[in-house]
């Protein structure tokens, strides 16, 4: 009797061992399924379209996760033009994103002016170039050596058109003061901004640089909300222009394509004030 139970014991002890190591195997698989950043969304788009001889720009959120694909993701273009696109996960319970690609043309490089010379006849009445390095006096030597000093904000790394600044990349740095246009003093004042452009490293950072303080922004999503009749219609869509409370601004309803024009209600409602009509549709 006492040996039928340490048999059946044992046989316990060994079904709990195995369970206990397929449940480390699962929670090892699930840690080993990286998500998938923004960035590599991004870059999947842009090599999609370079592959068909265009070129994009998507600025969706770089730092921004989604669950990792064992399918592979798919690019496709909507409302029958590749300015908007949909990268999908087709696996079971799969995801989802509409981005905005940007698309660019292409354009023709600039020429490069050429330098101008200036020449002037020299006593052999041959053609003498004339010095292009500016003639630096002592005084004005001394004159720099006197000129006042203070500290303004720049950035610690380059950073690129659609970068949000963050704490971390601010750092203070030395100017003349008649150098000091348009430039910021208190980081809260630039901490959570966009750029409009590329910023190289330790170069001041000024207004010019940033993009301003918009309710609703370019390519966020939004609520197109419809009222007629004490009836209210909710449609996902995307802002097509920045906007402040109270401005009309062009929106795309995703499920359909349309573009309409809607008013800002607040930072997620764009409002037609009523049901669609010719006039608010945009062709």
């Amino acid at each position: 009797m006492i040996r039928s139970t340490l048999l059946v014991a044992r046989q316990k002890l060994k079904l709990v061992f195995v369970l206990f190591v397929l449940a480390g195997i699962d929670q090892t698989s699930a840690s080993s399924q990286t998500p998938i950043l923004g960035a590599d969304i991004n870059k999947l788009i842009v090599d999609t379209m370079l592959a068909k001889g265009m070129k994009a720009s998507p600025r969706l959120s770089k730092s921004r996760k989604f669950l990792a694909c064992q399918t592979g993701l798919s690019v496709e273009q909507m409302f029958g033009s590749w300015k908007t696109v949909k990268v999908s996960c087709n696996e079971e319970g799969g995801w989802g994103v509409i981005v905005r690609t940007n698309l660019k043309t292409a354009q023709k490089a600039k020429a490069v002016p050429k330098k101008l010379t200036v020449a002037s006849t020299g006593a052999t009445g041959t053609s003498v170039r004339a010095k292009t390095t500016p003639n630096v006096t002592i005084k004005a030597l001394k004159h720099r050596s006197q000129v006042e000093i203070m500290n303004i904000l720049a950035l610690g790394r380059s950073m690129t058109r659609g970068d949000v600044i963050m704490p971390r990349d601010i750092i203070t740095m030395a100017v003349p003061v008649n150098a000091a246009s348009g430039v910021f003093f208190d980081p809260e004042d630039i901490i959570g901004r966009k750029l409009k452009t590329s910023v190289t490293a330790r170069k001041p950072i000024q207004a010019r640089h940033l993009k301003p303080k918009w309710l609703v922004e370019e390519d966020d999503e939004v609520v197109i909300q419809n009222q007629a009749g004490g009836i209210s219609v909710d449609m996902v869509g995307i802002a097509l222009e920045n906007g402040q409370f109270g401005e009309w601004i062009k929106v795309q309803n995703l499920s359909s394509g349309i573009v309409v024009v809607g008013q800002i209600k607040n930072k997620k409602i764009i409002s037609t004030n009523a049901k669609i009509s010719p006039k608010r549709v945009v062709n």
